[in-house]
């Protein structure tokens, strides 16, 4: 992912590091994200991505709303 000005918004919100500080404490562990729209979950997932070395795995309900997910990540 390239680095931009919407993606360096992401990069610097307060919930980033609470989640990556979470699966770092318990890389077993299932975390649910509620409260994102749109494009806000790819963009929260990517930066936690990015900036941790563990598997991950999103599940998405239906199989459209996976593809404009995925599209999003990409």
């Amino acid at each position: 992912m390239k680095d931009n000005q919407i993606t360096n918004h992401f990069h610097n919100h307060p919930v980033v590091p609470s989640i990556i500080d979470t699966i770092n404490d318990d890389k077993k562990g299932k975390i649910l994200i509620e409260g994102l729209s749109g494009s806000s979950r790819a963009m929260v997932l990517s930066q936690v991505f990015h900036k941790t070395q563990t598997t991950h795995v999103a599940i998405v309900p239906e199989k459209e709303d996976a593809a404009y997910f995925y599209n999003d990540l990409v």
